[in-house]
């Protein structure tokens, strides 16, 4: 589970800066800060995992779970599918993944 969460955590990241940049296009400015952002520190969590696995998993799985959260939050209130409630389910996937990840790696 440990190698599949590393695999998963830089294609999650790379979701989040496509994310950030498809939005910048419609133009939102925050969007490209809030996805850009969070997918480099993602991607930087999958680099980190690699050398102490447990601590870039846990980081990557926290930052999947404020996603979840806040995108979770904003589906609640906008009702749009696109990109919060997408954003909100892959996140909470990512947690899954991320989580399970940590709990096993050594």
């Amino acid at each position: 589970m440990k190698k599949f969460a590393q695999l998963f955590l830089p294609l999650y990241g790379l979701i989040l800066i496509f994310g950030g940049v498809k939005g910048y296009q419609s133009g939102s400015q925050d969007s490209l800060y809030a996805g850009a952002g969070s997918g480099i520190l993602a991607l930087l969590c999958a680099v980190l995992s690699l050398k102490m696995p447990r601590l870039g998993l846990g980081l990557g799985a926290l930052i999947a779970t404020i996603l979840t959260g806040v995108m979770g939050w904003r589906f609640e209130k906008t009702g749009k599918l696109m990109p919060a409630g997408m954003i909100a389910t892959t996140s909470l996937l990512a947690m899954g993944i991320e989580l399970l990840g940590a709990i096993r790696a050594k």
